[in-house]
């Protein structure tokens, strides 16, 4: 095979020689008239369009710069014309930052393009002299280019080739846009009729890359990378081949500047951020919001959808776009792109023998009366027949025919190109010998040739020809020629066609009788591979097995254990790995693969499909499925730069929408995994589209649920709404019950985001039902699991414990420990809301056991944390203490960050309750070193800082309790909401504002009336006495008996420390329970915590009528 930097060297050299030609002929002397109007003065250099001259212009009596245009651009009328009106458009535009176009005009054969001049040099130059500029400097020159660009894109004009090179710098300093001779109309492409994309590579947007319809936005990209190029010196994507470069654009963002150049300004970093989005939708979306930012040194606020980091997510160089530059265009070329592409990839491994798809000559199939559709079937048949007896003959290796028709595909050969190219074939490929069939029309007859081909001298073929006698025959004319030839090469091989297997291809009718010919089993299985099989592969697998006798024969052997996998049989696995024992094929290690990943072999199965990639590397279907595995098995980064981007690669190649669709769908999955929602969201917007476009709607909706379910939690509800809606209705449709209730699952999930809990509890509620009408045991575990927690955000925790033991019930049932686990979580919840906190610890205990004894990686830091809200709830503070470090750690190493802030917030709550200023301090530094981002766990934060603050700062803690109060309004949290309301209420009794204070109160016993939590019904109490509502002396009586019941609460000597300004006998009560509460916190607080703790509240017993 040609290596490609062969190609692009012959290329780059026939270019070269033809502009030597171009400038020999072409060249003007000085004084020379031009077009009777201007004047040479001398040659200022060659641009990417032709050579450019200094004139003066005779009318005008200015200087002008005169571009002589390359000859081949006005070689086709329709071309030359096209140019021409986009110069027209391009003459539009006025603004001191771009070189204005004056005309275009002939001068002989020749056609120029008069325009300013402008006397100083390209930005190019000065970059490559002095480097990276100061940064005021570039942001000044981006402004001024970005005025240019508002000029242009107002008059609908887009430049699509901007690049240092195209920024003409005055003596001045001042910027100017030149060269809008490529400019078009904004929604073109950027790509010619003959399939070339213009442009320079390295300042490509990712759209033009891909060729897809363009907007000034495109511009803004390669703004971005001249911003970033006179910020640092250097271009943001500068390893690797200019193929590689543009890979890594199509998927990645590139590394703020300021990693390379540290303490660039920050709208300098922020601009270049901006601007370099891979979608356009998340760039600054006009040139004029560019040049305001940049005057105003910051930049205007963006959507969520809007905001991004810089990503350092690599890519995998396999899906790389190959370049041939000639000048400053980009020529994508699909043979050469898939040259490129295979040099990346890894090695074919060796096969004997490659048979090619048989030719048939134009004239027979253009035959009248279906006689050329005819002659194509049975060729077709004929060849399908032999491949498939081919993958069991011993002891030579023939290339199987998927494998040799998708290297066929990535060269771009059909048939005959590739019996042009024999040398280039078998070094592709990798094999000793090549087979090639061609029916030929002869007269009123036709002749078949076969020819057979050495890797030793590949152009020199043996051949044998024969007369076609019918078409019925074909198949054993082919065999006995073939098996001549073989015999002089030394091959041992007789193929044969059976006439019964042939017709009944040609048939192709269902059920088949009395054939036993594996080949004819094997070709009729393969040509219907599917993942999960259709009905008709699953009717052709069992009638496969029922033909083919259970025996040793090789070919009916790997026929049977196919069928086998396709029908899902036990025996599957064992008989795959039988059939491989004879030899690699990678079709059935492709299927023990999957039969592997259904036993939960996640390992084994990847080693299988690694090695099948190893013989079939063009197979985009086993590139998908490791991407999918990888994702399983958390590794979301390998699966999409390793497995996933090659296989989207691999699909586009060959144009299989359903394998792009698939595949697009996984590496949303992916991105979602590695925390990156955008592009999660762009890639299942991509795999409904294709699937529609297929009229797929199972495929469709699946992708569709995906998005709703993203959207959902990026908090864009309408979105989320409309395409869950989309995906019910096409369930409903379908009548897929399985995919009905996933809809009604996520639908459940968005309307809980929302705080829509009564919605959420009936979508789960539907969700359950579809599921157990299906009887999938896992699935109508996590529906009650889930009907269970909707439930308990409603407040209904007896109905949520209902829920909970079922799933507990039918997790027993089926084994599965993990949901045990989850069940068992679950049911604690339900039992520490109602106060029940002696079972809640056993179950917390078990399991924590559970957890570990299995090694439950995700559950033992949940069941940990769970741990601690229990133990800080009961009052002990040293338990608490110990199980949050324990959970904090565990989260820190699964890099969950949620997890995490709960435990540093819920050692916040622990330094509080000990009253301990330093242990307050270490803890709420560290939370603010990682702030927490979620509207729930800012609005405890919040809320904890206002708590301190009232003890500490008195004059903040309205603006914190308020900041906590929309926080829990945002997060949908009525405990968080109740108290909020309640430390505002004791809030402003502080201030004296007793009535206020009274109507907060009563809005929280609202909420808490609604959700009836133990813990918040004694808090709602503790407030209620503190402010001496009129509610205070029966409130404190309810608590006693609360406390009576439940043991240990974590306030509990606050509440009795306050209730001593009740009246007499409730006064002593108190505080005898008072003393009795601090000695029992006491006893559990940690001993750094403790000496503190012991002489404050010593105080504050001492003097009752202080506010604790």
């Amino acid at each position: 095979m040609t290596q490609p930097g062969r190609e692009l060297q012959q290329a780059v050299t026939v270019g070269m020689a033809t502009l030597t030609g171009f400038l020999m002929a072409s060249e003007l002397r000085q004084g020379d008239i031009v077009a009777q109007r201007y004047r040479i003065e001398h040659l200022l250099g060659m641009g990417g369009m032709g050579l450019v001259y200094q004139a003066w212009d005779n009318e005008l009596n200015v200087p002008i710069a005169l571009k002589l245009l390359r000859p081949e651009l006005a070689s086709r009328p329709d071309a030359f014309e096209r140019f021409r009106q986009e110069l027209l458009l391009a003459r539009q535009v006025s603004s001191p930052h771009v070189v204005r176009i004056h005309d275009l005009v002939r001068h002989e054969a020749a056609w120029m393009i008069s325009m300013d001049f402008v006397d100083g040099e390209s930005l190019e130059r000065r970059l490559d002299r002095e480097g990276a500029l100061p940064a005021d400097e570039a942001l000044r020159i981006a402004r001024e280019i970005a005025l240019g660009l508002a000029a242009a894109h107002h008059r609908g004009v887009i430049h699509r080739d901007l690049k240092p090179a195209n920024i003409l710098l005055t003596h001045t300093g001042e910027a100017r846009i030149t060269d809008f001779g490529v400019a078009r109309s904004a929604g073109s492409t950027g790509i010619t009729g003959s399939g070339v994309v213009i442009g320079t590579p390295a300042y490509l947007s990712p759209e033009q890359a891909r060729a897809d319809p363009l907007d000034g936005r495109s511009d803004l990209y390669a703004l971005g990378l001249i911003l970033y190029e006179m910020l640092t010196g250097v271009l943001p994507f500068r390893n690797g081949t200019a193929a590689e470069m543009l890979a890594q654009r199509l998927f990645r963002s590139p590394d703020a500047p300021d990693t390379l150049k540290p303490g660039l300004p920050t709208i300098a970093v922020q601009l270049c951020s901006a601007l370099l989005e891979i979608r356009p939708a998340h760039r600054l979306q006009s040139a004029d919001e560019v040049a305001t930012a940049i005057a105003s040194g910051r930049l205007a606020k963006r959507s969520s959808g809007q905001r991004r980091r810089f990503r350092r997510l690599g890519v995998a160089l396999a899906f790389a776009l190959s370049i041939l530059a000639v000048g400053s265009v980009l020529v994508l070329r699909p043979p050469l792109l898939d040259r490129i592409i295979d040099s990346l990839q890894v090695t074919q491994a060796p096969f004997d023998l490659a048979m090619l798809p048989w030719r048939v000559d134009p004239d027979l199939l253009a035959a009248p009366e279906n006689a050329g559709h005819a002659w194509h079937a049975a060729a077709e048949a004929a060849y399908v027949l032999l491949q498939a007896q081919g993958q069991s003959i011993e002891p030579i290796a023939l290339m199987p025919r998927q494998l040799t028709e998708r290297s066929l595909q990535a060269l771009g050969f059909d048939s005959e190109t590739a019996m042009r190219h024999r040398a280039q074939l078998m070094q592709t490929l990798n094999v000793e010998r090549v087979l090639t069939v061609d029916l030929r029309k002869k007269g009123d007859g036709a002749i078949l040739r076969v020819s057979l081909s050495h890797a030793d001298a590949p152009d020199e073929p043996l051949q044998a020809e024969a007369p076609i006698t019918s078409l019925t025959a074909l198949g054993d004319d082919v065999s006995r020629l073939s098996t001549a030839l073989l015999s002089q090469e030394g091959v041992q091989w007789q193929p044969a066609v059976q006439l019964a297997s042939l017709q009944a291809i040609l048939r192709d009718e269902l059920p088949v009788q009395g054939i036993v010919d594996p080949a004819f089993w094997r070709a009729r299985l393969e040509s219907d591979l599917s993942n999960p099989p259709s009905e008709s592969a699953l009717q052709t697998a069992e009638q496969a097995l029922s033909a083919l006798p259970e025996n040793k024969d090789l070919a009916a052997q790997r026929v049977r254990s196919l069928a086998l996998s396709l029908l899902g049989d036990e025996q599957a696995e064992a008989t795959l790995r039988e059939a491989l024992t004879s030899g690699p094929d990678p079709v059935l290690q492709y299927q023990l693969g999957l039969r592997l990943l259904d036993q939960g072999k996640d390992a084994e199965a990847r080693e299988v499909w690694l090695q099948a990639a190893e013989i079939d590397h063009n197979n985009p279907e086993i590139w998908f499925q490791l991407g999918r595995l990888a994702i399983m098995t958390g590794d979301a980064s390998t699966a999409v730069e390793d497995y996933l981007l090659r296989g989207l690669m691999l699909s586009n190649r060959v144009k299989d929408r359903r394998a792009q669709a698939r595949i697009t769908n996984a590496i949303g999955m992916g991105y979602r995994s590695l925390g990156q929602p955008d592009q999660a969201i762009d890639n299942f917007e991509r795999s409904a589209k294709l699937w529609q476009q297929e009229s797929q709607p199972d495929g469709e909706a699946t992708a569709l649920l995906n998005l709703g379910s993203e959207l959902s939690l990026q908090g864009r509800f309408g979105e989320a709404s409309a395409a869950l809606g989309r995906a019910e209705t096409l369930a409903s449709e379908l009548g897929d019950r399985s995919l009905l209730a996933d809809v009604e699952n996520d639908l459940g999930v968005l309307y809980e985001e929302q705080g829509h809990f009564d919605e959420a509890l009936r979508s789960y509620r539907s969700a359950l039902a579809h599921r157990q009408e299906t009887g999938d045991a896992s699935q109508i575990i996590s529906s009650l699991l889930n009907v269970g927690f909707a439930y308990y955000q409603l407040g209904e925790f007896d109905n949520a414990q209902v829920y909970w033991q079922q799933a507990e019930t039918q997790a027993s049932q089926s084994r599965d420990v993990a949901r045990i686990v989850q069940a068992n979580h679950a049911k604690a919840l339900a039992l520490m809301a109602r106060g029940e906190f002696p079972e809640t610890a056993r179950l917390i205990d078990e399991q924590i056991q559970q957890a570990e004894s299995l090694q439950l990686g995700e559950d033992i830091p949940t069941a940990y944390a769970l741990r601690a809200q229990w133990s800080l709830l009961t009052g002990d503070l040293n338990a608490a203490l110990d199980a949050s470090r324990k959970a904090l750690a565990l989260f820190e190493q699964r890099n969950d960050a949620r997890g995490a802030s709960e435990m540093r917030l819920l050692q916040m709550e622990i330094a509080l309750d000990s009253l301990d200023p330093r242990a307050w301090s270490e803890a709420a530094t560290r939370l603010e070193q990682l702030p927490p981002d979620s509207a729930e766990q800012q609005a405890k934060w919040h809320l904890l800082l206002g708590r301190a603050a009232q003890q500490e700062a008195p004059e903040h803690l309205t603006e914190l309790l308020e900041k906590a109060r929309v926080d829990a309004a945002a997060a949908h949290s009525l405990p968080l909401q109740a108290e909020t309301l309640l430390a505002l209420a004791m809030q402003h009794d502080a201030l004296g504002d007793s009535t206020a204070a009274v109507g907060l109160l009563q809005q929280a016993r609202e909420l808490v009336d609604s959700y009836p939590s133990v813990d918040l019904r004694l808090q709602l109490i503790l407030a209620s006495v503190r402010i001496r509502s009129p509610n205070a002396p029966s409130d404190y009586r309810e608590a006693r008996s609360l406390l009576q019941r439940i043991g240990p609460w974590r306030h509990a000597f606050q509440l009795h420390l306050a209730a001593q300004h009740l009246s007499a006998p409730l006064n002593a009560e108190a505080l005898t329970s008072a003393v009795e509460a601090r000695q029992t916190l006491l006893q559990r607080m940690p001993a750094s915590m403790s000496t503190h703790f012991a002489e404050v509240s010593q105080r504050m017993l001492d003097q009752p009528k202080a506010s604790p």
